[in-house]
This record gives C-alpha cells, structure tokens and sequence, in this order.
C-alpha cells in the first residue's frame, strides 16, 4: 500500500490518495491534453501505508507535507518513483510524448 501526494508547480498540493497495490510494480503515468501537459513537471510524494482508508490517508497528510517541502529528488520519464518516508520527487515529463511514465 502507499500514499501519493501530488503537486502542480507552486501549490502546497493539488490531490492526495491511498490505493491497495497488491502488485510489486505499478506505473504513473501524465498524459497531454490537447497537445500539452498541465505543467512541465509535478512534485510528488510517494509514502509507504498500512491500509487504503481515510483514516490512514488523514495519518500520513503531515507526513506527506512535510516531504513536500522538501527539496526534490528529478526523475524523468522512465524512470522509478519509490515509495519512501522524508522523499520528495520532482517528475520530468516527456515534451515530444503524449505520455510520460514511471515505474513505481
């Protein structure tokens, strides 16, 4: 299980989930929408969770502001979002793709 917490350029955060991920890998993926990405890149914050229920989304929120604030680890396209405590990503997208995706 984890926690995203996302965020467009210059917002505290813009979305927040919690998701069961039975599975070992998973992908994030941005898409374009009329010929652009909402922004060039996105901030996200990937946290490792015990359950999918809003009470544990509510748990990890300071958690995950707190790692926004943080100065940001890049990742381009392809490349892996690992789900961890104190991490912050800045993701990359992909100009000359319709999509952009990363391994999680």
């Amino acid at each position: 299980l984890m926690l995203l917490f996302a965020s467009g350029l210059g917002a505290e955060y813009e979305w927040a989930g919690v998701f069961d991920t039975p599975g070992s890998v998973y992908m994030w993926t941005a898409q374009k929408v009329e010929g652009d990405y909402a922004d060039p890149a996105m901030k996200l914050v990937a946290l490792p969770a015990t359950g999918s229920t809003p009470t544990e989304l509510g748990r990890l929120q300071a958690d995950g502001k707190q790692a926004l604030a943080l100065a940001c680890t890049d990742v381009t396209f392809g490349g892996t979002i690992t789900p961890a405590q104190n991490t912050c990503y800045q993701l990359k997208f992909k100009q000359d793709a319709w999509q952009s995706l990363f391994m999680v």
